[in-house]
């Protein structure tokens, strides 16, 4: 694992998203939900989108993830404009919200419109 301040904060996300998916789903297998309750597909849809920021990282470290989250984007507005379900809409919606959360706090722009993230 590469060992940047980039990488920390997506592995201290993780950790904070998985515990509360775990929690929601009671340890069941996502697959066994049936997405109405909304909470776990929005996990769900942050922990997706966290993975692959890992992944990315993983490969490059100093990867640009503004194309990454501009995906996200698109597919969600692509889901909303096909009239997808609620849980899809929800689990891009936070997806796309958690990469958002995530570039603002690691862009290498000054940041002084960045929020400190806690557990």
């Amino acid at each position: 694992m590469t060992d940047t301040p980039r990488m920390a904060l997506v592995e201290q996300r993780l950790a904070e998203v998985s515990g509360s998916l775990n929690a929601a789903t009671g340890g069941a297998a996502l697959c066994r939900i049936d997405g109405t309750g909304g909470s776990a597909k929005s996990l769900e849809g942050r922990m997706a989108a966290l993975l692959e920021v890992r992944r990315t990282l993983r490969r490059d470290p100093d990867a640009d993830l503004a194309p990454m989250a501009a995906r996200w984007r698109a597919d969600l507005e692509l889901r909303r404009a096909k009239g997808s379900s609620a849980a899809w809409i929800d689990y891009s919606s936070s997806g796309t919200d958690e990469l958002a959360r995530l570039l603002a706090h690691t862009d290498p722009a000054p940041a002084t419109h960045c929020l400190e993230v806690t557990p």
